[in-house]
């Protein structure tokens, strides 16, 4: 009996991990469409200026300015959850060459928890 109590927790857990799996590939997928519109607002930003300044009318606006830094935020926000699921961020390979699979595993936790 107080073993399928434990398995069902478990699945339950592992139902909860898989949908957290889904979410983080989906703001994954969000993140993809964010760089391209902070682009695309960029691209807008630095055209109405030089096309301002050549008018000698001020076209651009703070808001548009603002509003590429918070795209940009949420590009890293989004995308950090993504990178981190599938073990694509930046490491030091130098140092993790010489490791074995278990301080791998450590230095990662390690890592994760304190950065």
């Amino acid at each position: 009996m107080r073993n399928s109590k434990k398995l069902t927790f478990i699945r339950k857990l592992l139902k909860f991990s898989q949908f957290i799996d889904s979410c983080a590939d989906k703001l994954g997928w969000l993140s993809n469409w964010v760089v391209l519109l902070t682009i695309g607002v960029g691209f807008f930003n630095v055209v109405v200026r030089y096309l301002g300044r050549f008018l000698e009318v001020q076209l651009s606006s703070n808001a548009l300015l603002e509003l590429q830094w918070y795209l940009f935020s949420v590009t890293f926000l989004f995308g950090c959850v993504y990178i981190l699921r599938h073990g694509e961020n930046v490491r030091v390979d130098f140092l993790y060459t010489t490791m074995s699979e278990k301080r791998l595993a450590l230095v990662d936790l390690v890592g994760t928890i304190f950065f």
